[in-house]
Formats: structure tokens, C-alpha cells, sequence
């Protein structure tokens, strides 16, 4: 009986291990505000930055959706690779983050889309605000 009794403990602490930990991709990049600072929050765009002071980030891929929370993110190549309420887009479209093959002398513009590195991407900020009030976090921006 005893075992029994166990083996449910094991199993319902498990379940809650589960539950309480989040996804990376949409949690908060950074603890240091300074650093969560630096990445742009565009209402009109989505705004990307890689840099190795997102430690809560572990491709260092930092992203703000539409004025949203930034939040970790990471390349992906379809829609299963990215957690629910998240798709899988070319969002950037210059640069280094935004094409596979960038370099200083052309700016990929008129690069054909798969060409471009795909993001895990908040469709809008509203997909950050609902991840926040889940985690028991402020949705005021920090």
C-alpha cells in the first residue's frame, strides 16, 4: 500500500514539474533590463537581436513582436519546430539574422524566401501578454 501511495506522489510531483516550467521560446531574455533594453520595441515590426547577454536565451536570440515583451526565440524551419501560439516566419529580412547567405557587400533584399532564416515569432504581442499573465509575470513591459 505504501508503494502505491508513493508511486501517486512521484507521478502528481512530475506533473507538476511540468506544468511550472516554461517554454524558452517566449520567456524573458534577460534578467539585466539594461540588456532587454537594447532590443527595439516597434509596434509596426518585429525587431530581433542576438547577443550573448540574454542568458535566459540559449541561442542568445532576443525578439520583440509588434511592440511586445522581448522574449527568447530561436530559428526554426516549420510550424512543429516553434510552441503553440508561435509560427515559424522569415521576420527579418536584412542582414545577418535575416538571410542565410549575408554578407557587407549585398543587402539580400530581393532574396527568394527560402533564403531567409526563420524565427519562432509572437503572430502579435497579445501571444506574450497571455504567456506573462500564465507565468505570473507583469505584462507593463518588463
Amino acid at each position: 500500500m505504501v508503494h502505491k501511495w508513493a508511486a501517486v506522489l512521484l507521478v502528481s510531483g512530475g506533473a507538476l514539474f511540468f506544468m511550472a516550467c516554461e517554454p524558452e521560446v517566449g520567456s524573458p531574455c534577460s534578467v539585466d533590463q539594461d540588456a532587454v533594453d537594447k532590443v527595439p520595441r516597434d509596434p509596426d515590426q518585429v525587431t530581433i537581436r542576438q547577443d550573448v547577454a540574454y542568458e535566459n536565451c540559449s541561442k542568445a536570440y532576443c525578439m520583440s513582436s509588434y511592440g511586445s515583451r522581448p522574449y527568447c526565440t530561436r530559428r526554426c524551419e516549420g510550424a512543429l519546430d516553434c510552441p503553440a501560439g508561435f509560427e515559424c516566419q522569415a521576420s527579418i529580412r536584412f542582414g545577418a539574422l535575416g538571410c542565410k547567405d549575408w554578407d557587407q557587400s549585398t543587402d539580400c533584399t530581393d532574396t527568394p524566401d527560402e533564403l531567409y532564416h526563420k524565427y519562432c515569432t509572437a503572430p502579435d504581442a497579445a501571444v506574450i501578454e497571455e504567456r506573462d499573465d500564465q507565468y505570473g509575470r507583469s505584462s507593463s513591459g518588463t
